[in-house]
């Protein structure tokens, strides 16, 4: 066992399958997967041992000039904070970070320019920390995941039992905008994470060819022992099909992946078929 755990960081969109990763990730001895670490819509976030939010309000506390945040400033909290996180896991080879896109942000200093890598992809660079990109391919049916969960207030499960079954209405408009946004959101990461060394998992790989992906996970993040297959948590939406009462009207968008939805021909043709129709 290493005298202190590597760090890994896990960037996705919110309904790409985190927690499915992190809980076939914390299968294997010596491996943590807190949940995410900086959202604070989470029951709890705050006051939980691996928030970012709890070790910087006590950092704040202790001494006042960290309210600036300069670049010194984040890189000490970064510091900092890992630091905090390899010291509450002592007996761990790997702690796995989940990070959302949405609260990269939370890692920025002062008039970062938005179009430019965050500054949390280029501390990870520069401190050689592993990164995991998941990425669900088809943003139609992550959206969609997202609407559902609203509707049903679930938005994760452990058991079947714990999962809500209705149907919703989709609104087209509403989707594509949703879907297009994050297609955008995708595109963005994958050209920051382009330099910066990361290891690439789709949510599809990790669905249907389940067995591969975790062993190729396994080999990128050099775990001495193989991932487990055994979830520990379910799927929250049902089959389409049966769930949403207008899938006819976005049967022909459900599959597209993010890399066609992205280019802006094929988002402006999106929109002529939806304002012809």
């Amino acid at each position: 066992m290493k005298s202190e755990p590597d760090i890994c960081l896990l960037l996705a969109a919110e309904r790409s399958g985190t927690h499915l990763l992190r809980s076939l990730l914390a299968n294997v001895n010596g491996v943590a997967a807190p949940a995410e670490i900086c959202n604070a819509t989470v029951p709890n976030n705050r006051s939980a041992k691996s928030s970012f939010f709890a070790y910087r309000k006590q950092a704040l506390l202790s001494d006042p000039e960290l309210f600036f945040p300069t670049e010194p400033v984040q890189r000490q909290f970064l510091d900092g904070f890992l630091a905090h996180i390899r010291g509450e896991n002592p007996k761990r080879s790997l702690v796995v970070l989940d990070i959302k896109y949405a609260h990269v942000h939370n890692f920025n200093f002062f008039w970062w320019d938005p179009l430019e890598t965050p500054y949390l992809l280029q501390y990870a660079k520069w401190k050689r920390l592993k990164v995991l990109h998941l990425v669900r391919s088809k943003v139609y049916r992550t959206a969609i995941s997202g609407f559902y969960a609203h509707q049903t207030g679930v938005w994760r499960a452990k058991t079947e039992q714990e999962t809500r079954q209705i149907r919703i209405t989709i609104d087209p408009q509403r989707l594509e905008k949703k879907a297009q946004s994050l297609a955008r959101t995708i595109e963005r990461f994958e050209a920051w994470l382009s330099h910066c060394p990361h290891h690439h998992i789709s949510y599809e790989s990790l669905s249907d060819n389940r067995a591969e992906t975790l062993q190729r996970l396994g080999e990128y993040l050099g775990l001495a022992e193989p991932i487990a297959d055994d979830p520990g948590f379910v799927r929250t939406t049902p089959v389409l099909e049966e769930s949403i009462e207008n899938f006819s009207a976005i049967e022909s968008l459900v599959d597209l992946d993010w890399t066609v939805v992205s280019k802006p021909v094929r988002r402006a043709k999106l929109s002529a078929q939806r304002l012809a129709g």
